[in-house]
């Protein structure tokens, strides 16, 4: 399981673009390798220019820092309205989590197994509409130090 997460975390950073990749160059999941790898298996699970609303993905100036999280959401509770002012990247582990853009009011469920590039500086909330728990692992590639989600006002929810 460990060289499969690892693998996810490679492709996502490779998504995200930078120097980050070469962190996790080893985990095989570049396309530049001339030749398959006995024993690899390298699925790409996303390749996009842009966030679930369509936006351009682009990196703060700087260096980055790669935050790699495991979020365990329970039966039917949901994330409090929120946004990220950098990228963050998440791929679904296993259950349904419902993202819904309060501002566009688009709404999207992801699946186990699919990727999602987070909406950029837009509000947004998820809900885990299942009688079993979502698991999702997270990447925010944001400057070092600094907190890439934010509550909206008067939501007292943590993230």
């Amino acid at each position: 399981m460990a060289k499969t997460l690892m693998r996810q975390v490679a492709s996502f950073l490779r998504l995200a673009g930078g120097s980050a990749v070469a962190v996790f160059s080893l985990a095989a999941t570049d396309a530049a390798w001339s030749r398959p790898l006995e024993g690899v298996d390298v699925r790409e699970l996303l390749r996009s220019a842009t966030t679930t609303s369509g936006q351009a993905i682009s990196l703060p100036e700087g260096t980055v820092e790669a935050v790699v999280a495991r979020y365990s959401i329970a039966p039917h509770a949901s994330l409090p309205v929120h946004k990220h002012p950098h990228v963050r990247l998440g791929y679904v582990l296993s259950g349904s989590l419902v993202v819904t853009n309060v501002e566009t009011h688009h709404s999207r469920t992801f699946n186990a197994g699919e990727a999602i590039i987070e909406d950029i500086g837009q509000w947004h909330s998820a809900r885990n509409l299942h009688a079993r728990p979502v698991e999702l692992l997270v990447i925010d590639l944001a400057p070092p130090g600094v907190t890439n989600t934010l509550l909206a006002k008067g939501d007292d929810g943590s993230h």
